[in-house]
């Protein structure tokens, strides 16, 4: 989602807390590839000269242009991409674990 103003992303972030609650997993994954495509064509909006120009960033405005925010975004994605296979071994390492424990209450 792109926002705009910092008040909204503000406001954006303190109710992401809340996605995904009541949703089953087909929803959740669903929802997350076609975000993924508007992402992807919102690249393909891109044009190569419009890559160098200039862009304000974050609350203190700092200074970027549209492919330092592209990279920025391509790292971000990266560190994410991480978090989320990290939290899936931990989850199958724990339901691993799990059923070795009642596997062995059998025996």
């Amino acid at each position: 989602m792109l926002v705009g103003s910092h008040s909204a992303q503000v406001n954006y972030f303190h109710d992401e807390k809340c996605v995904g609650l009541g949703h089953s997993r087909h929803e959740l994954f669903s929802a997350v590839l076609g975000r993924i495509d508007i992402c992807l064509e919102a690249l393909r909006e891109i044009w190569d000269h419009e890559l160098l120009e200039s862009r304000a960033v974050g609350r203190d405005q700092l200074p970027s242009n549209v492919i330092g925010l592209l990279f920025h975004s391509a790292e971000h994605t990266t560190m994410h991409v991480g978090q989320i296979r990290t939290t899936l071994k931990v989850i199958r390492g724990l339901a691993s674990a799990d059923h070795n424990l009642r596997c062995d209450r059998d025996t």
